[in-house]
């Protein structure tokens, strides 16, 4: 039964309209986490600024935007580029609309879109994922996904990818195990990439990138060391505790988490 889910498109699809319904305009939407939502908007944040120092940003899509939590707060601190939020989710797409009239952010603006199905109708300075790739059922869905991204960068355009890595999360289950902690398994609605697999497949499109997971000492601290504390203390983990907040706030190093931010320049 799991795989079945796991390779049936739609199945995944209704698994993100129903926590549509469910988390309307909440940060939770696409995340329990909050903390790592802040860290991930942080590392898009320093990337755009990074890209602005040497050149002029017209425009920038979220593809799998969610509920919109992310792209609205990118596009108040940068008012001056226009953000296109982009979902498959009818029910995301609506909770974005409604998040965007509640914030009056002029500078965004929503529309359903299925990367698959779906075809662009214009070329963007960036465009960036946020575990989005990951809800896609077969490395096949991936690759076209990617391929469509690249086709519709600017020239010397883009592509800020933040998706999970089995590598990083194998390292980091190893550790949990040495700490008596059990496993974190892959989600039945996503599939991970293998490293290899996918350097070789992005190699044909882009000529540059670097990469760093964004998410080690925060699966450390929060997932690790505090899930130790909580089992030890015979309590249940909560998202909102201090060792979040912290964890968030310290640097990128190592590769003990599965939350990898690539970002890939075309030529």
């Amino acid at each position: 039964m799991e795989d079945i889910k796991r390779n049936n498109f739609e199945v995944v699809k209704d698994y993100w309209e129903k926590r549509a319904e469910k988390s309307g305009k909440s940060s939770e939407a696409t995340t329990n986490d909050y903390y790592l939502r802040i860290k991930e908007i942080n590392s898009l944040c320093a990337s755009i600024k990074a890209i602005l120092q040497n050149k002029e940003i017209n425009s920038i899509a979220d593809v799998g935007c969610g509920n919109g939590f992310s792209v609205i707060e990118l596009a108040k601190r940068f008012p001056e580029i226009s953000f296109f939020g982009l979902d498959y989710s009818e029910g995301m797409i609506k909770s974005a609309n409604s998040m965007k009239y509640d914030s009056d952010i002029p500078n965004v603006q929503f529309k359903l879109f299925d990367i698959i199905s779906d075809n662009f109708d214009t070329k963007y300075s960036i465009i960036y994922t946020d575990r989005c790739l990951i809800n896609l059922p077969t490395w096949d869905h991936q690759k076209i996904a990617i391929k469509k991204i690249y086709d519709a960068l600017n020239d010397g355009g883009t592509f800020i990818m933040i998706e999970n890595f089995t590598d990083g999360l194998n390292n980091f289950n190893k550790l949990r195990t040495d700490f008596g902690l059990p496993e974190i398994p892959v989600r039945f609605h996503n599939l991970f990439f293998e490293r290899d697999t996918y350097e070789e497949y992005i190699s044909k499109f882009f000529k540059k990138w670097n990469s760093e997971n964004i998410s080690s000492l925060y699966y450390i601290i929060s997932r690790i060391v505090y899930s130790k504390i909580c089992a030890e203390k015979g309590v249940e983990p909560n998202y909102y505790d201090i060792h979040h907040k912290l964890g968030s706030e310290l640097p990128n190093i190592g590769n003990y988490g599965p939350i990898c931010m690539y970002t890939l320049k075309k030529e």
